[in-house]
């Protein structure tokens, strides 16, 4: 290797081919091509005549020139230059390398990317080694809670591993990167760079103490266009966004864009930043008709997670029309219904005040109707056709309508109003008594120092199609409901003024009216309670777009007006039966909060910044040499080609030189330089041996899990067979399975399991604690396998055991089924005991539905086989063994296998010359 300068030649010896080129122009130029000699007979009768040769015909110089500069290129090519910007700076033999990947680094992403490849294939040591660190954690969080210690690979490794991650949609650990760092022993890396977008101040001055006692560090801050939304809400007709950047750029413009569920955009409008200017709020507008459209907020020009504000029916900001029945004057502004409701709703809703002649020609999603009987024919037959259409109608009840009644009632009201608390009256003031568990009001807190002193009230409480939502201490409705069509009629059994309750002066008002806004979009369910807790539907990337969970996360409804984006509950779209919530980044307690702004960490690193013009990869000159020397020949060839026979390359008198051209390429291929990092066979390179540490690796093992009994043989057996069966799928499939985890159904959460071996071998039936955690996790996808065992229970038994799961009707087992087909094709599913019918839920054969079982149920002892080859003949444990890998592969991949189910009928109806 010799070096002139930035310029470095890998084999300088090929360059000796080039003192051959003088020769060879030298024959081609004195060795033309021989003329061709045509003897006509009749010459041979004029005698010996002396005949001049006609002029030999040299090859053009531009033909020369094509054909020389080609095998210069070629020589020059195979020589191995390389050109190197920085051909001073010391190559580490250890390098440590930190990228920061939180929700910050997504605008850069692309170019961080770009500049730790640079660094690691500038290593020219031949043992050079890279450690690699990301600061934000996977989904779920790092195992243990505590980042893995960096381990040592080759760059070729690191490189690869480079091209695993991603930015995540959550806040970067910085303080969790430095703890493991500072495992490693001082001064162990001969260089630590930590590369970032340079913002989000957190966490930087632990990791930049630890970068530096592991060795000299310093810190890239990669140039990118940092914008996030900070705020959103609804107004009349659309959302107020504000959007903030760092501070000290110039003016610019972005489109912040409404999306709607089928991804076409709805409305779009410009934000204008000013020079130095770091946050600017605007008005979205947008459609009535679109508002329940709308999934997303993004902004054109920078796609993160925080720059995507995810909407669902909570967010919705429906159009609200007040119509009161109270008389112009009357009452005073603090005693009037329609100013509380007014001051409830107008943060989360566009609310306007409409005439009662115009009840029937407001555009609104809500109506709510205050103490205004609704009693007219046409009028009522109007409204109510408006229900059945999605609408919702709220009703506050006060004296009117306890004197006249209205068609918009839930149920038949008394004509009359109970007083209480007042001075003819014995009783005191009735406070809350709670809220039904199953109504949109679950979970709101119960205020004792709301109380009512006067309500009317309900004829029939009892009656089936009339929902309670909301209760007195003595049990008397407060708020009940019935559905009506695709809408709902709500009754609030109070006027909304301090006359009658002391519920609109406080906050328990506002937060009461506000559950009532999802409604809209979805009244056919106007319950609007979570079942369960919330299962993450759909996850938010880093990019800002919404993929399918990598594993089942949940929140349970009294977290989740605290949950903030994180591994743990990353940004998504939540699901609890038919309630749908969205985590965003920029709400709750989430990383952005009203207060954000965007913080520079180089002063909190401590660490000096370098540029990525001092980083720059040495470039590699030989490809394109020898691309271009290629191309002349070819174009020499397709030259002589086109003029035959006139200027060929010597063949006979010229064998020698043509002999010394391919030496000289036959010796420059000898002597080209192979890098390690690049070769040109990767099935001919020698596995590399193994590093010190493996590698950390991203891929989250998948969970297999199994109800502990009490039964020690049992849980043993349960635990033995999983156990066996994730080993088989590391053999036999690509399938990385963990250890199998013991579940306790009573106090353990099942959302990362991926497959639940439940051995039923007790008729106790099931907590309802344990109940609510099944039926949240087969809601979320997962797959129980209850196996009875030899000695089965009674199937009354079992049916009892299982009745608070509200399992459907299940079928038996057929090679038809997707199950039977979903690793090995199989027609039997025997474990220690064969012969037993093995049951999967009806209508999940994997038909075009794309129905998937939740429940597979049998008799077969299929943990005892896999657990042992003991009593057992070895064929039948085999078949036991592949349907457990079936199972496994069934839970993981569903119908996909279904896609082949009409093979049979395609080929049957081609024709026989095309099979």
């Amino acid at each position: 290797m010799i070096s002139f300068g930035p310029l470095t030649l890998a084999a300088p010896a090929v360059l000796a081919g080039l003192a051959a080129l003088p020769l060879l122009w030298w024959l081609i130029r004195r060795l033309p091509p021989p003329t061709r000699q045509v003897v006509f007979p009749a010459v041979r009768l004029l005698g010996p005549v002396v005949e001049q040769p006609p002029p030999q015909a040299r090859p053009p110089w531009w033909l020369l020139l094509i054909r020389l500069g080609a095998l210069t290129l070629l020589l020059l090519g195979l020589a191995g230059p390389r050109w190197d910007p920085t051909p001073d700076a010391p190559s580490p033999r250890r390098l440590l390398l930190v990228l920061d990947n939180g929700w910050e680094s997504a605008p850069g992403w692309q170019e961080m990317l770009s500049a730790a490849r640079n660094r690691i294939e500038a290593l020219r040591a031949e043992d050079a080694r890279v450690a690699l660190v990301t600061t934000a954690p996977p989904s779920g969080g790092w195992p243990g809670n505590a980042a893995p210690v960096p381990g040592w690979v080759t760059p070729r490794t690191a490189l690869a591993l480079l091209e695993q991650h991603a930015p995540r949609p959550w806040p970067a650990d910085r303080e969790g990167a430095a703890r493991a760092i500072a495992r490693l022993a001082p001064g162990s890396a001969d260089e630590a760079l930590w590369i970032t977008t340079g913002w989000g101040a957190q966490g930087a001055e632990p990791l930049g103490k630890a970068l530096k006692a592991v060795g000299p560090a310093r810190l890239l801050p990669v140039p990118a266009r940092m914008i996030a939304i900070r705020q959103f809400g609804g107004t009349a007709g659309g959302w107020r966004v504000q959007l903030v950047r760092p501070e000290g750029l110039p003016a610019e413009t972005v489109r912040l864009t409404a999306i709607d569920t089928a991804g076409r955009p709805r409305a779009e409008t410009a934000v204008r930043f000013d020079a130095n200017e770091t946050s600017a709020t605007v008005q979205l507008g947008v459609a009535v008709g679109d508002l329940a459209r709308i999934s997303r907020l993004t902004i054109a020009e920078s796609r993160s997670a925080a720059t995507t504000a995810l909407i669902d029916a909570a967010a919705l900001h429906p159009r609200v029309a007040i119509f009161s029945g109270e008389r112009r004057g009357e009452p005073r502004p603090l005693q009037s219904a329609a100013f509380y409701v007014r001051r409830a709703l107008e943060p989360y809703a566009s609310v306007d005040t409409v005439a009662a002649e115009s009840m029937t020609s407001t555009e609104a999603n809500i109506r709510v109707f205050l103490d205004l009987p609704v009693n007219g024919r046409d009028q009522a037959e109007a409204m109510l056709r408006w229900v059945r259409e999605g609408g919702i109608a709220i009703t506050f009840a006060g004296p009117r309508i306890a004197q006249n009644g209205t068609r918009l009632a839930p149920g038949p009201l008394l004509t009359a109003t109970r007083a209480v608390g007042t001075r003819l009256s014995w009783e005191k003031p009735q406070k809350l008594g709670g809220f039904a568990a199953d109504g949109p009001l679950a979970g709101l807190p119960n205020d004792p120092d709301v109380t009512v002193t006067r309500q009317v009230l309900v004829a029939d409480p009892s009656a089936p199609s009339l929902m309670r939502w909301a209760w007195l201490e003595d049990g008397t409705p407060l708020v009940t409901a019935r559905t009506e069509g695709a809408g709902a009629l709500v009754m609030v059994h109070a006027n909304a003024d301090p006359r009658w309750t002391s519920l609109p002066l406080s906050g328990l008002f506002e937060q009461m009216l506000r559950r009532f806004l999802p409604l809209v979009g979805r009244a056919t369910r106007p319950a609007g309670a979570p079942e369960g807790s919330f299962m993450l539907e759909a996850a938010l990337d880093g990019d800002g777009l919404l993929t399918d969970p990598a594993q089942p996360r949940q929140i349970s409804p009294e977290a989740w007006e605290s949950a903030a984006a994180s591994p743990a509950t990353p940004p998504g779209l939540y699901r609890a039966g038919s309630v749908t919530r969205a985590l965003n980044l920029m709400q709750g307690n989430g990383p952005i909060s009203p207060r954000f702004r965007f913080e520079p960490l180089t002063k909190a690193a401590g660490l000096p910044v370098v540029s990525r013009e001092g980083l720059r990869a040495p470039v590699e000159l030989a490809p394109p040499l020898l691309i271009l020397g290629l191309l002349l020949a070819i174009l020499d060839g397709v030259l002589s080609l086109g003029r035959p026979g006139a200027f060929r390359w010597p063949l006979r008198r010229a064998g020698a030189s043509a002999a010394v051209a391919v030496l000289a390429l036959l010796a420059g291929l000898v002597a080209a330089p192979r890098p390690g990092h690049a070769q040109l066979f990767p099935g001919l390179v020698p596995r590399e041996p193994p590093a010190s540490q493996a590698p950390a690796t991203t891929v989250e093992p998948v969970l297999l899990g199994y109800v502990t009994t009490g039964n020690p043989a049992a849980d043993s057996r349960a635990r033995d067979g999983l156990d066996m069966l994730t080993r088989i799928l590391r053999t036999r499939t690509a399938v990385r399975a963990g250890s199998p985890q013991a579940v306790n159904l009573e106090r353990d959460e099942l959302g990362t399991l991926a497959l639940l071996y439940w051995p039923l071998t007790s008729p106790r039936p099931l907590s309802p604690e344990a109940a609510a955690r099944l039926s949240a996790y087969l809601a979320s996808g997962g797959l129980l396998v209850v196996d009875l065992g030899p000695a089965p229970l009674p199937p009354e038994v079992v049916r009892e055991v299982l009745q608070p799961l509200g399992l459907p009707r299940l079928a038996p087992l057929n090679s038809d089924h997707v199950l039977a087909r979903s690793f090995y094709l199989l027609d039997r599913y025997p474990g220690r005991v064969q012969g037993q019918t093995v049951w999967v839920e009806a209508g999940t054969e994997g038909g075009s539905d794309g129905a998937v079982a939740g429940v597979v149920m049998g008799s077969a002892d299929w943990a005892g086989a896999w657990a042992s080859h003991e009593n057992i003949n070895a064929r039948q444990r085999e078949w036991a063994l592949r349907f457990g890998v079936n199972l496994v592969m069934y839970a993981l991949t569903g119908t996909y296998k279904a896609d082949q189910v009409h093979v049979k009928a395609i080929l049957d109806r081609l024709p026989e010359r095309n099979r």
